[in-house]
């Protein structure tokens, strides 16, 4: 069983790397409807993927459940940032 502070500092990590990762996709978004190149914004879209996958794997991998309340702090990052229009 997990204790209140491992599921609090799990989904604080998430929710960070939530903010990050849809922060940079709507500056991905941007770029493509200014006229970006086509070689950048998928340069980018990658870079993206790649550091998101780079939080997470480590911490699914060394911590098992303790990924879902990543998960959760991420989904939760997504709704705040939609809401906000960012």
């Amino acid at each position: 069983m997990q204790t209140a502070a491992t599921i609090a500092l799990f989904f604080v990590l998430g929710w960070g790397a939530g903010a990050m990762h849809f922060t940079l996709l709507r500056r991905n978004i941007e770029a493509l409807v200014a006229g970006s190149s086509a070689l950048a914004a998928v340069a980018a879209m990658l870079g993206r993927l790649a550091l998101t996958a780079a939080i997470f794997t480590p911490v699914a991998l060394l911590y098992g459940s303790a990924a879902v309340w990543m998960l959760a702090g991420f989904v939760g990052a997504r709704f705040a940032l939609v809401g906000q229009g960012v």
